[in-house]
């Protein structure tokens, strides 16, 4: 088996315990060691070497259909090349952040899967002031961001914030918690009964108290309100 197949020259028997060839890409210039199959698959594909090639240039051609877009505060500007990250070959990107106007090289990936939305800089500052927040707004054993927000915990069983269902009762048990407490609300055989209660007694505690934190410090309140808008408003 010698003579050229495709782009591969085969130049003689390899010094193998099995049957192989060595091989010259005609195309690249590499040298390989194949089987007589390889050979005539790799003859009409080409080499490892400029089958590699061929996938990075497509890779980056897709990757170029993503300038102008924008991901989050992150216009994707021009598309940079290949670069180690976590240990496999990624697209490393130029982006423009909206916010600050700096320019950011990130990859790809990370930016198509959401794990970036904003430059380094701009996600510091956006650190330091959610710390900053979360800081003032921590008054009296409770937080007046987790008042404020109306996000449902992920082991809920209802659908509403503060009642869960007993299925050993088959009733729904409604509760608050306040200052690391929690208070029990009773239970009910109606889901909006519960809701109901549960409701109440936001408007009563919750309520009270927000317009306390409100009133004794306006400056910080109207921060937080920015930083955690409570649904529907």
């Amino acid at each position: 088996m010698y003579g050229l197949y495709g782009s591969l020259q085969v130049m003689g028997l390899a010094d193998r315990p099995y049957r192989a060839y060595k091989v010259k890409c005609t195309v690249c210039g590499h040298e390989f060691i194949y089987k007589a199959n390889e050979v005539m698959d790799r003859g009409e594909k080409g080499c490892a070497h400029c089958a590699a090639i061929a996938k990075d240039e497509e890779r980056l051609k897709k990757a170029r259909e993503y300038v102008g877009h924008t991901f989050g505060s992150l216009e994707l500007k021009d598309v940079l090349g290949f670069r180690r990250y976590c240990g496999r070959k990624e697209i490393f990107v130029l982006c423009e952040c909206k916010q600050c106007g700096s320019l950011t090289e990130i990859c790809l990936t990370r930016l198509k899967r959401g794990g970036a939305s904003v430059c380094r800089q701009c996600n510091q500052e956006n650190l330091r002031a959610g710390h900053e927040i979360t800081t003032m707004s921590a008054k009296d054993g409770t937080s007046v961001i987790a008042l404020k927000r109306a996000n449902l915990n992920k082991n809920n069983t209802s659908g509403f914030r503060g009642v869960s269902y007993i299925k050993k009762l088959d009733k729904y048990r409604a509760y608050i918690n306040f200052k690391r407490k929690q208070y029990n609300l009773g239970l009910y055989s109606d889901i909006k009964d519960a809701v109901k209660a549960r409701k109440a007694a936001e408007e009563h505690i919750y309520g009270d108290f927000l317009k306390y934190y409100a009133e004794a410090y306006p400056e910080n309140w109207e921060k937080i309100k920015k930083y955690a808008p409570k649904n529907g408003e």
